[in-house]
C-alpha cells in the first residue's frame, strides 16, 4: 500500500489546494484500473456507516466541505517495525498502518486513511487517530540524506562489501505544482535510495560471516529508514503549509 497511500496523500493535497477537481482526484488515483472504495464505519465523512463507497464520493465530500472551515494538509507516514513514524495511536489504528507499511492523515490524527488490498482492488478505511508527531521538515531531511548516504557508504566499505547491485530506474512519484520545487528533487532522490537500500536489503551475502551480514543489514535498514523520512517529509508538507 506504500505507492497507493502516496498518490492518495498527494491528490488529497492538491483537493485541499483547490488544484483539482474530486473526479480528477479519483482518475488520478485509481487510473481507471484498479476499483478504489471507501468504508467509513465511523461517519467521519458523513458517509453510509456500514458499506462501502466508491472513492468519488468521499473525495467530494472533501472537496464541499463548509465554506469558511479550512482544508488541512495531508501527511504520508511510513511506519516499519521498529520505527512508528510519528504515529500515536489509538492501537488499531498503529496496527492497521503497520500491515499496510504506511497511513496518510491530517497533520492534527483528525482523518486518517488507511488502506489494504481487497482482490483487485484497494478499499481505504476511515478512521480517528490521535494527533501524530509533525512529519519531518523537507528542508532539514534535505540536508541530513546525503550524510547518511556518505556515511553508510563508509560503513560498507568498512566491511568490503557494497550495499547490492543497484535496481533498474524506476520514475519517482510527481507531487505537482501544488509542492516546491526543492521537495520533487528530494522525492526523486530519496526514491532511488530507497530502491538501492531494498534491493541490498534482498540479497543474502552468504561468504560474509554473521557479525558482517548483521552490520550491513542494520546500515542498510538506516539508510532505507533515511530515504522513508524523505518521501514522507516531501509529500506531507505541500507548499501552502510550509509558508505557514
Amino acid at each position: 500500500m506504500f505507492e497507493d497511500s502516496l498518490r492518495l496523500a498527494v491528490v488529497l493535497n492538491a483537493l485541499a489546494e483547490r488544484a483539482i477537481s474530486a473526479p480528477f482526484a479519483e482518475r488520478a488515483l485509481a487510473g481507471g484500473e484498479t476499483p478504489h472504495h471507501v468504508h467509513d464505519p465511523e461517519g467521519l465523512l458523513g458517509l453510509d456507516p456500514v458499506s462501502a463507497v466508491p472513492l468519488r464520493q468521499a473525495l467530494a465530500r472533501l472537496e464541499h466541505a463548509p465554506a469558511g472551515r479550512a482544508r488541512p494538509a495531508w501527511a504520508l507516514l511510513l511506519p516499519r517495525p521498529g520505527r512508528m513514524a510519528g504515529l500515536r495511536g489509538p492501537l488499531e489504528v498503529n496496527r492497521a498502518a503497520l500491515d499496510a507499511g504506511a497511513v496518510v492523515m491530517t497533520h492534527d490524527g483528525s482523518l486518517a486513511w488507511l488502506g489494504q488490498r481487497v482482490g483487485a482492488g484497494v478499499q481505504w478505511r476511515i478512521a480517528l487517530a490521535e494527533r501524530p508527531l509533525p512529519p519531518p521538515d523537507p528542508r532539514e531531511v534535505a540536508r541530513l540524506l546525503p550524510r547518511t548516504i556518505a556515511q553508510v557508504a563508509q560503513e560498507l566499505h568498512g566491511l568490503d562489501v557494497t550495499g547490492g547491485e543497484r535496481p533498474g530506474p524506476e520514475p519517482a512519484p510527481e507531487l505537482g505544482e501544488h509542492y516546491p520545487a526543492a521537495s520533487q528533487a528530494l522525492v526523486e532522490r530519496a526514491w532511488t535510495v530507497l530502491a538501492a537500500a531494498e534491493a541490498g536489503l534482498a540479497q543474502q551475502h552468504e561468504v560474509l560471516h554473521s557479525h558482517a551480514v548483521l552490520t550491513r543489514e542494520r546500515h542498510l535498514r538506516e539508510l532505507a529508514d533515511a530515504a522513508l523520512d524523505a518521501i514522507s517529509a516531501s509529500v506531507s508538507w505541500p507548499t501552502r503549509s510550509m509558508e505557514v
